[in-house]
C-alpha cells in the first residue's frame, strides 16, 4: 500500500470513529432524554392524583371538625412511609412528602441535594416542578421534586396551629414538596450498551464503505496510471517521429534555403553592379557633357573678363590722382574680377582632361609643405595638425593635380568653422581644429582631413557628390566632384563621413605599388 493511499485510509478510520462517536452519543442523551420526559409526565401524574385525595381529606376533616384525625400533611407522609417501606430492597420507585428544612412536621428532606432545592423552591416561591437525574452509576435516579403549595386557608391554619410559634404560614407559601425517585441505572447502562452497539455498528458500515471506496478508487487510479504510461509511450513515439521527419523537413528547406540564398546573393551582386555600372556610364556621359559645357563657358567668359581687367587697371592709372573716390569702386571691380576668375579656374580643372605626370616623393613630407604654405592662407584661429603613417614611403603621385585636392579639403572644413573672408558661419566652431593624417592600409595609401565644426547633415550628404551642387554662398559646386575625379585619376576614390555637431572627416585614397588609372573626364 502506497503512502497516498495508507493516509486515506487512516483519515476514513478516524472519520468513521468520529461518526460513530457522535452517532452513539446522541442516540443515547436522545435515549436518556425520551426516559426522563416519559417518567417526569407519569410522576407529575401520580403526584397530582395524590394531592388531588389529600385536599379532598382535608376538606371533610375541616368540614366535619374531626379534628382528632391525623393532619393531611402528616397522613400523606405517613402513607408514603408505608408505601416506601412495602418496597423495600427492590428496584422500584420510592415517594417522599418532605416539608421545608427545618420547618418540616413529619418528614425531612433525605439528602442535601432534595434539601438545596426544596429551600430554594421555599425562598423563590418557584411551584415550578423540577426532574433531573442525581447519582452516579448503580445509584443514579430521575428525581422528580413538585413543590406543595398552601393554596387554602385551611391548611395554613392548620400548620400554624400545629406550629404555633416556629412559623407563621400564609396562603401562596411553599410548604413542601413530593420527592419522587425512580431508578435509571439499570435502563441507562442499558441504553450506554445499544449507543455503543450503535456506535461500532456504524464504525464497521463506514470503514467498510470508504475501504471498498478506497479501493476501488485506488483500482481506478493505476488504471488511469497505466492508460496514462501507455498514452506517454506513444505520444513519445509520435514525437519521435515527428521531430525525426521535421528534421528531414528541415535540413531540406535549408538546403533549398541556402541555395535561394546564394541565387539572391549573386542576383543582388548582379544588379548591383548593373546599377553601379549604369550610374557610371550616366555620370560619365554627363560629366562630358558638363566638360565640354564648362571649357565653352570658360574661355568665352575669361576673354571679355581679361579686357574688363585690362580697362579697370588703365582706369585707375588714369583717373587716380584726379578722382580720389573712384579708388573704391575699382576696387569691388578687381574682387569681382577675381572671384570671377577663381570661378572660370574651378571650370577648366572640372573640365579638364590630361594624363597625369606622375612623381614618386616622400609623400608624408610633400603634405607637410603642402599643408605648411596652405596655412598661411587660413585663418590663424585654426589649429592644424599632421598626424603623417608613412614613414618616408616613396609614393607615385602628380604632385600639381594632388595638391589642388588636399587644398579643396583644407579649404572645406576651414570654412565649414569659421568661414570665408567675412562671411562667418551663424554658429562658429570653437576652437576649430584640422587633422591632416596619413597612413597605408589594406586599399592603398590614405590621406585624410578632419575638422571638428557643425559636421553634414543628411540632406547635404545625399547630394554633396553632385556637380553643381552648393551650400555656399560662393562657388559652383564642383570642388568635391574634381576631387574624386583625381583620386580616380589615381586609381583610387573617395570617402566622406561625418556625425552632426563632430565634424567631418575626407578621406582620399589610391592603390600603393600599382600604376594609377590615367583616366579622363
Amino acid at each position: 500500500m502506497s503512502k497516498f493511499n495508507a493516509q486515506i485510509c487512516a483519515i476514513l478510520f478516524a472519520l468513521a470513529g468520529i461518526v460513530a462517536v457522535v452517532g452513539g452519543s446522541l442516540y443515547y442523551h436522545n435515549g436518556k432524554a425520551t426516559f426522563k420526559a416519559r417518567k417526569t409526565e407519569e410522576k407529575a401524574t401520580v403526584l397530582e392524583l395524590v394531592t388531588s385525595f389529600v385536599s379532598t381529606y382535608s376538606a371533610h376533616r375541616v368540614k366535619d371538625g374531626k379534628h382528632e384525625m391525623p393532619v393531611p400533611a402528616t397522613y400523606r407522609a405517613l402513607a408514603f412511609a408505608a408505601f416506601n417501606e412495602g418496597r423495600k430492597g427492590g428496584d422500584v420507585a420510592q415517594v417522599e412528602m418532605v416539608g421545608v428544612p427545618d420547618y418540616e412536621i413529619a418528614t425531612a428532606p433525605a439528602d442535601q441535594h432534595a434539601a438545596s432545592t426544596v429551600s430554594g423552591m421555599a425562598k423563590s416561591g418557584s411551584t415550578t416542578l423540577w426532574s433531573g437525574f442525581v447519582g452516579r452509576g448503580k445509584a443514579e435516579t430521575l428525581r422528580t421534586i413538585r413543590p406543595v403549595v398552601a393554596d387554602k386557608q385551611s391548611c395554613v391554619t392548620c400548620h400554624n396551629r400545629l406550629q404555633e410559634g416556629v412559623k407563621t404560614w400564609k396562603v401562596g407559601d411553599i410548604m413542601g414538596a413530593y420527592v419522587l425517585d425512580v431508578p435509571a441505572a439499570k435502563f441507562l447502562s442499558g441504553l450506554k450498551r445499544e449507543a455503543f452497539a450503535l456506535g461500532g455498528i456504524t464504525f464497521l458500515v463506514i470503514s467498510a464503505i470508504g475501504l471498498f471506496l478506497a479501493n476501488a478508487q485506488r483500482r481506478i487510479g493505476e488504471a488511469r496510471q497505466r492508460a496514462q504510461e501507455d498514452r506517454q509511450e506513444m505520444l513519445e513515439e509520435a514525437r519521435k517521429l515527428a521531430e525525426q521527419e521535421a528534421m528531414n523537413l528541415s535540413a531540406e528547406v535549408q538546403k533549398i534555403n541556402e541555395q535561394l540564398r546564394r541565387t539572391n546573393k549573386r542576383l543582388h551582386e548582379n544588379v548591383g553592379e548593373l546599377k553601379e555600372a549604369q550610374d557610371q556610364l550616366v555620370k560619365r556621359g554627363k560629366l562630358a557633357q558638363l566638360g565640354q559645357l564648362t571649357a565653352t563657358v570658360a574661355h568665352e567668359i575669361r576673354n571679355p573678363l581679361s579686357a574688363v581687367r585690362t580697362s579697370a587697371f588703365l582706369i585707375e592709372r588714369k583717373f587716380k590722382e584726379e578722382c580720389p573716390g573712384i579708388e573704391k569702386p575699382l576696387l569691388r571691380i578687381g574682387s569681382g574680377i577675381t572671384r570671377c576668375d577663381n570661378i572660370i579656374t574651378e571650370l577648366l580643372d572640372f573640365a579638364r582632361s590630361r594624363s597625369l605626370q606622375l612623381q614618386e616623393v616622400d609623400l608624408d613630407q610633400w603634405i607637410r609643405t603642402l599643408v605648411s604654405e596652405q596655412a598661411e592662407h587660413l585663418s590663424a584661429e585654426i589649429a592644424i595638425e599632421c598626424h603623417l603613417g608613412l614613414d618616408g614611403a616613396q609614393v607615385p603621385i602628380d604632385p600639381d593635380v594632388l595638391s589642388r585636392a588636399i587644398i579643396n579639403f583644407l579649404s572645406n572644413a576651414a570654412e565649414a568653422m569659421v568661414g570665408k573672408n567675412k562671411e562667418r558661419p551663424s554658429t562658429p566652431t570653437i576652437d576649430p581644429k584640422i587633422i591632416v593624417a596619413t597612413a597605408i592600409t589594406p586599399r592603398g595609401v590614405e590621406i585624410s582631413v578632419t575638422d571638428n565644426g557643425p559636421g553634414i547633415t543628411e540632406d547635404v550628404m545625399s547630394k554633396i557628390m553632385e556637380p553643381l551642387f552648393t551650400t555656399k554662398s560662393f562657388g559652383i559646386g564642383l570642388g568635391l566632384p574634381a576631387v574624386e575625379k583625381i583620386f580616380e585619376q589615381h586609381g583610387g576614390g573617395m570617402d566622406i563621413s561625418s556625425e552632426l555637431g563632430q565634424g567631418a572627416k575626407f578621406t582620399g585614397w589610391f592603390p600603393f605599388h600599382e600604376e594609377p588609372q590615367r583616366l579622363s573626364a
